[in-house]
């Protein structure tokens, strides 16, 4: 979708407070285009704060198993909110951020949670919000360090057995940048043209849709991306919740769609058109945000949790 001048956007988009109120049907036509990335950090926070005792952790397989099922369950929920407005491909890293820092009581749990991925009470899910499911990024290697080999089986026989669903959730774990894969392409083309072949053309193959970017990512507390880019994507904006990422909720998700389509687009800096209020004012307002930084914050020992300004600042406590 395009939006024109300053002129024409004021009299076509909506205020924030009509959009929220849209009927899916009616925000459709804006996402339909969009790629979006999910990042599921926080979820251990939101588990012992919401469901488990922090006190006996999730050190025992039947606690791990209920930690990843109700973190699979909420994250099917928002999957499904942000599919219904109309986004067909939804990109999930496979909760594989950090492992190499959790003990190996830790990896062997993980294991349950991966093979929640394709276990029946998921494929339910997948079926309810009528997800095609795909596998993408270094999850061979994942399982080969987990020493769960079977389970790159099992996921290649849950892609097969949801093709052709329009809505694709596709989770991926971090790799090279051009994975392995699609190397033969890019082999042929250098050989041929002399030239890379364009990164469309590679994701077509790679993920079945010819994607060039993410158009919005989703991530929680610290702003990073760190491990975090699809395979053979940039990404555009984004978007850090403070709250776990399980706690998002409709309306969040629709204002961060509005401020990527509306917000952030379509707008340029015409001085000549400013009156000298507004030059006043917009000065006020960088002299007084000079030296403020958006994703700067400060470590709170208490909770061992990282906080953002300006909610929390590193002398708040002693």
């Amino acid at each position: 979708m395009s939006i024109g001048s300053n002129s024409e956007q004021t009299s076509t988009i909506p205020s924030t407070g009509a959009f929220l109120r849209l009927p899916p049907e009616q925000v459709q036509a804006y996402a339909r285009s969009l790629t979006v990335a999910l990042s599921t950090s926080g979820t251990s926070r939101w588990y012992f704060l919401e469901h488990g005792n922090p006190r006996q952790g999730y050190h025992q397989p039947h606690e791990f198993e209920s930690y990843g099922r109700l973190v699979i369950d909420r994250v099917m929920e928002i999957a499904a909110i942000i599919f219904a407005d109309g986004v067909q491909t939804l990109f999930i890293p496979g909760f594989a951020g950090g492992q190499g820092s959790r003990n190996p009581e830790y990896h062997r749990n993980m294991q349950w949670v991966y093979r929640m991925l394709v276990d029946d009470v998921t494929r339910r899910l997948y079926d309810r919000y009528q997800m095609g499911v795909v596998f993408r990024g270094a999850w061979r290697r994942l399982f080969e360090w987990l020493n769960a080999d079977d389970l790159a089986r099992d996921f290649e026989v849950l892609e097969q057995e949801a093709q052709g669903r329009e809505r694709r959730l596709i989770w991926y774990v971090a790799d090279d940048f051009i994975p392995v894969e699609v190397l033969p392409l890019v082999r042929d083309s250098l050989n041929v043209t002399g030239a890379m072949p364009a990164m469309a053309t590679l994701s077509e193959a790679y993920y079945g849709r010819p994607l060039e970017k993410v158009d919005i990512f989703i991530g929680n507390n610290k702003p990073s991306v760190a491990g975090l880019c699809p395979p053979l994507l940039s990404l555009g904006d984004l978007y850090y919740t403070v709250s776990p990422i399980t706690y998002l909720q409709a309306d969040d998700w629709r204002r961060i769609l509005y401020d990527h389509l509306f917000e952030r687009r379509g707008h340029y800096r015409d001085f000549q058109s400013m009156d000298e209020t507004t030059i006043e004012e917009m000065r006020q307002f960088y002299t007084a945000t000079q030296g403020a930084i958006i994703g700067t914050g400060a470590y709170h020992r208490a909770s061992q949790s990282w906080r953002p300004a300006p909610w929390y600042h590193s002398d708040d406590t002693p």
